[in-house]
C-alpha cells in the first residue's frame, strides 16, 4: 500500500504545484481530482496540461488514481449533478461522457483506476427503477474502460443511491463485470454504521481498487483531521495489509483546502508511521 494524498485537499493550488507539494512532503500516491482547474474536458488547454501532469508524476515516481466526482462542474447550480440516474437521459448521458474523459484520462496517466459515485436517486424514481438505470448506464461505461484496460471504483458515498456497502453488493450482483470494484471510503463507512471497518475489508479485499481515509464519527458525515475522530487506523491498514492491497491510500480532507499545506504535512505525520509498522509486520 501506498500512502497518498487526494488533490481535493489542495484546491486553491495549481495542479503541478500540487504535485510538488505531495511528493516533497513524502507520499507516494495522488488521487487528481477532475474539476475547473484540472483536466476538465471543457478546457481547450486540457491536453497541454494532460502531458505536464504526466511528466511530473513520473518525475516524481507517483502512482496516480482519477477521482472523478465534481461538484459543480457538469451543472454550477446542482453539486454532483446530473448523475448517472437522471430521468432526463440526456443529463445521465452527460454525465457518462465525463467518465469516458476520466477513462481516457486514467489510460494516458496509467492511473490505477477510476473512482466515481452512483450520483444521488431522483425523488421521482423508485430505488428499483433508479438501480436498474444506473446498471444500463455503468453496462457500456465498463465495456468502454475494458477496452482501454483501466480499472473502475465505485464509492459508496451518504446522499447517493449506492450509499453503503449493503447496497454496493447488490450492485455488484446486478453488474458482475470484471472491472468493476469498490473505492473504500473509511469516514462513509463510519456514517453508514458499516463497523468493524477490518470485516468488511476482509469480505471486499480483492475486489477493493482504491482507499480514502480521513478521521471521522459514527454517524456523521464529516472528514476530520486525524486525531480528532473515532477511527482507530491500525487494525485497519491490517486488514489492508492481509488482503494485499497494492494501491494507494488517499487521504481526503477537503474541507480543509485553505490550509491546505499544513494538513498536508501532519496527516503524513500521522499516518506514515502507521503504514510503515503495518508493512514491516505484513511483509
Amino acid at each position: 500500500m501506498q500512502l497518498g494524498y487526494h488533490t481535493i485537499g489542495l484546491m486553491h493550488h495549481n495542479i503541478l504545484d500540487a504535485i510538488d507539494l505531495i511528493a516533497d512532503t513524502g507520499y507516494r500516491s495522488i488521487g487528481i481530482a477532475v474539476d475547473h482547474h484540472c483536466l476538465s474536458p471543457f478546457d481547450r488547454s486540457a491536453k497541454v496540461q494532460l502531458q505536464k501532469i504526466k511528466h511530473r508524476l513520473r518525475s516524481m515516481n507517483l502512482t496516480s488514481c482519477i477521482e472523478a466526482n465534481p461538484r459543480f462542474l457538469l451543472d454550477p447550480s446542482q453539486a454532483f449533478l446530473p448523475g448517472l440516474v437522471e430521468p432526463d437521459r440526456k443529463k445521465s448521458e452527460s454525465r457518462a461522457e465525463f467518465l469516458k474523459h476520466c477513462i481516457d484520462l486514467a489510460e494516458e496517466l496509467d492511473s490505477y483506476c477510476v473512482s466515481i459515485s452512483s450520483g444521488p436517486c431522483p425523488q421521482t424514481m423508485t430505488f428499483n427503477a433508479a438501480i436498474d438505470q444506473l446498471v444500463s448506464q455503468l453496462s457500456p461505461l465498463l465495456a468502454y474502460a475494458d477496452q482501454r484496460n483501466v480499472e473502475i471504483g465505485l464509492e459508496p458515498e451518504p446522499d447517493m443511491l449506492i450509499d453503503s456497502l449493503g447496497r454496493f453488493d447488490r450492485l455488484f450482483h446486478l453488474l458482475p463485470h470484471r472491472r468493476i470494484n469498490l473505492t473504500l471510503n473509511v469516514a462513509h463507512m463510519f456514517c453508514a454504521a458499516e463497523v468493524p471497518v477490518g470485516g468488511f475489508i476482509d469480505q471486499w479485499g480483492e475486489k477493493i481498487i482504491n482507499v480514502h481515509v480521513s478521521d471521522a464519527l459514527a454517524g456523521s458525515h464529516e472528514h476530520l483531521l486525524f486525531g480528532s475522530g473515532q477511527v482507530f487506523f491500525p487494525p485497519i491498514l491490517e486488514s489492508l495489509g492481509r488482503a494485499g492491497y497494492k494501491n494507494g491510500i488517499q487521504v481526503e480532507l477537503e474541507d480543509y483546502s485553505p490550509n491546505g499545506v499544513a494538513t498536508l504535512q501532519s496527516a503524513y505525520r500521522f499516518l506514515a508511521p502507521l503504514i510503515a509498522e503495518t508493512q514491516s509486520q505484513t511483509g
